[in-house]
């Protein structure tokens, strides 16, 4: 097998990102999150639906086991566990568990089980999803400082977020918002830009037919990480030159391709 590898290119590496579109990432910031196993199993969970309905939806009354009784917070989302982020270096290692928020209610009665009045709901809500508080007025970060990021090895895309609303999502472009397998632990910041390739597929050589090439991996957009977790980050994507896809590599624009 032979790898092909391109011409290096030189890039300006501090000039200015275009604007972030805060409407897009504000939504993820203050709802959306990565949990760990541990973490999702010591939420608050419902109990139980009022009139003994099934599920639950905007106006309805839930009861809640294991709210903490010494908080101060009154208005609680409500997930389930959506998809599970595994390392694409070793598939039987879990990276972190997508939550899927599906509405939001607030602390009618504390007790155990507590009663919370649901206000906002966009997908069913069943006995067992989670409660995680929530503050709608806590301050988000308007000022995003973009940055090449000094990760030394590699990474992926390895999921788009979706909310879990629209599973199955793999192609995406600008101003999609798409989880990377760094975060953290990994030394990933708030404002850290990546290069992102499109990996080059393998060719059967037309003259030499025995022989297989890896074309190169080329140059297909950046992205910025604007949420990190501990293994994973989300991130927007900017300056896409075609469609990216799950599975696509990212890199420090001070590694070599």
């Amino acid at each position: 097998t032979i790898r092909l590898s391109p011409e290096a290119r030189s890039e300006e590496l501090n000039q200015a990102i275009s604007t972030i579109p805060l409407d897009v990432i504000t939504p993820y910031l203050t709802k959306n999150r990565i949990l760990n196993s541990q973490e999702y199993k010591n939420l608050p969970y419902i109990v139980g639906i009022n009139d003994d309905h099934m599920s639950a939806g905007a106006d309805n009354l839930i009861y809640v086991m294991g709210m903490p009784e010494d908080s101060n917070e009154t208005t609680y989302g409500v997930y389930r566990r959506g998809k599970a982020y595994k390392n694409p270096g070793n598939k039987r290692q879990i990276l972190g568990y997508e939550a899927v928020y599906l509405g939001e209610g607030y602390i009618e009665k504390q007790g155990n089980p507590s009663t919370v009045y649901l206000e906002k709901s966009k997908a069913e809500i069943l006995k067992g999803h989670r409660l995680i508080p929530i503050n709608n007025d806590k301050m988000v970060a308007t000022n995003f400082f973009p940055k090449p990021s000094l990760l030394q090895h590699s990474a992926r895309i390895v999921g788009v977020l979706t909310s879990g609303i629209q599973p199955g999502v793999t192609m995406v472009g600008d101003n999609d918002v798409v989880i990377i397998n760094a975060g953290l632990k990994d030394g990933v910041k708030i404002g850290d830009v990546f290069n992102i390739y499109r990996k080059g597929s393998m060719v059967k050589d037309p003259v030499l037919p025995n022989r297989s090439v890896k074309l190169p991996d080329e140059l297909n957009g950046n992205l910025m990480v604007f949420r990190p977790f501990n293994h994973l980050s989300y991130a927007l994507i900017m300056d896409a030159q075609s469609t990216l896809s799950v599975g696509d590599i990212i890199k420090s624009p001070y590694l070599n391709n």
